[in-house]
């Protein structure tokens, strides 16, 4: 009942603040994660991610090229690796989250913002 379903809750929000906590430490460490969506982009292009972390009201407009599947941050109209014409991804978070589960790859989403501080968005890596 009411109980049970308060105690689910409680795990699940101690399980994603250590999930962060995880994350943070090891994007910090150099190890095998990424923080801030320029890196998690430049990972999710380069077939590096395995768990997708964002915070759910989580948009950012990107760059893609559709020539090459370059993705980017910066405010350009041309891909810097083939000349092509970027198109804009209003909502870059959005994409990756469609790209992920495309992939199958694990999804959480946190709530409260947790990811504030260090870009809304970060990944773990295969490597």
């Amino acid at each position: 009942g009411e109980r049970s379903l308060a105690l689910i809750r409680e795990v699940d929000a101690t399980r994603k603040q250590q999930l962060v906590e995880r994350l943070v430490t090891t994007a910090s460490k150099d190890g095998p994660a990424t923080l801030g969506l320029a890196r998690t982009l430049a990972a999710g292009f380069a077939g590096r991610v395995y768990h997708l972390v964002l915070d759910d009201s989580y948009a950012a407009p990107a760059v893609r090229c559709d020539n090459c599947g370059y993705v980017g941050v910066e405010d350009a109209a041309v891909c810097p690796l083939c000349e092509t014409a970027l198109r804009v991804l209003p909502d870059a978070a959005d994409s990756l989250v469609r790209w992920a589960m495309t992939q199958d790859l694990e999804v959480t989403f946190l709530h409260d913002d947790a990811l504030y501080e260090t870009g809304h968005i970060g990944a773990f890596l295969r490597y």
